[in-house]
């Protein structure tokens, strides 16, 4: 059964893909029911993700910091969580 979805997904692999992403694209969508109750998702273009871990001052991320994981996967707070330690 593995050996079976492997070559079904190698037919998807490609080894030159020329996709050309902007600041302003969606990196990703995080769905909230927000304060009407009604389910919605809300789109995070990738400049937000670069200027929440790279172009920030209220602290400091380096080789010496150290971050502790503690926001759920589906807050926008996990955004930092994984993404600074990883830049």
């Amino acid at each position: 059964a593995v050996d079976e979805i492997a070559q079904d997904w190698q037919c998807l692999v490609a080894t030159d893909v020329d996709v050309a992403i902007t600041g302003s694209d969606v990196a990703y969508v995080i769905y909230t029911s927000g304060s009407t109750g009604q389910p919605k998702g809300v789109l995070t273009p990738h400049q937000g993700v670069t200027r929440l871990v790279i172009e920030q001052s209220f602290m400091t991320l380096n080789s010496d910091t150290v971050m502790m994981h503690c926001a759920n996967i589906a807050f926008d707070a996990a955004t930092l969580e994984l993404w600074g330690p990883l830049l």
